[in-house]
């Protein structure tokens, strides 16, 4: 009995043993087919290189926004005709969930689509930084107080907490939508006119959203709509 008992213990164990080395083989194995497929697809799509750019903006426009440096203020009479309104900040905020979608589409569905919205994103970006370097700007526009107190206008401050206001003209907002925009209008895999209308619909509320929630001034869209129109014209003639 003892014998026996041994025996299929041992075989048991030895049986598990065989499957546990095959199941860390097998996740060896699945994790490298991960990996060689993601390589194989970057090795045929080397475009998204060009995605590296987004990191190194990010860390100059905060280097930027750091810095200690005399700014001038500049506002437009109009602006104060425009009232702050707080759930203007949802389309406000719309606008990283439009930059991240546009590029993962160009990215995944048109390699030309996508380089004209990178080359587009580095021109346009890169020129603005330019101009906050050399001459930064700032506004005083914002309330001293909310005037409701609610999800919108927390939101709002929670914004306003993290982006000061200053090395606002052009607005990247602005900039970044029109990005878009031609991104969708240009991509010969969005077929529907509605898709193309209603990224462009939703460009200009964007757009138009950075004055109410006094994130800008009415200035900073005067200025990025003409520097928009011609970064797109060079971006898909290059």
């Amino acid at each position: 009995k003892y014998y026996i008992y041994y025996r299929y213990n041992s075989e048991r164990v030895i049986i598990k043993g065989k499957a546990k080395c095959n199941m860390e083989t097998s996740g060896i194995a699945h994790k490298k087919g991960v990996m060689d497929t993601i390589k194989s697809w970057v090795a045929h799509n080397r475009q998204v290189w060009l995605a590296l750019y987004v990191p190194a903006y990010l860390i100059v426009f905060c280097l930027l926004q750091a810095r200690q440096v005399p700014v001038r203020t500049v506002h437009f009479a109009f602006d104060y005709r425009i009232p702050f309104c707080e759930y203007f900040i949802i389309p406000y905020c719309a606008w990283y969930f439009l930059l991240i979608g546009v590029g993962l589409y160009t990215l995944l569905k048109d390699k030309t689509s996508f380089i004209k919205y990178m080359l587009f994103m580095m021109i346009g970006y890169t020129a603005c930084m330019l101009v906050y370097w050399v001459y930064p700007i700032a506004q005083d526009l914002r309330p001293a107080a909310f005037p409701r107190d609610n999800f919108c206008s927390r939101l709002v401050g929670l914004i306003y907490s993290m982006d000061p206001p200053f090395n606002i003209l052009p607005s990247m907002h602005v900039v970044g939508s029109f990005m878009c925009a031609a991104a969708v209008a240009n991509c010969p895999t969005v077929k529907r006119t509605g898709s193309k209308v209603l990224v462009s619909l939703l460009a200009v509320v964007i757009s138009i959203s950075t004055v109410f929630v006094k994130q800008h001034s009415v200035l900073d869209i005067l200025a990025a709509v003409p520097w928009s129109i011609a970064t797109g014209w060079i971006s898909w003639r290059i």
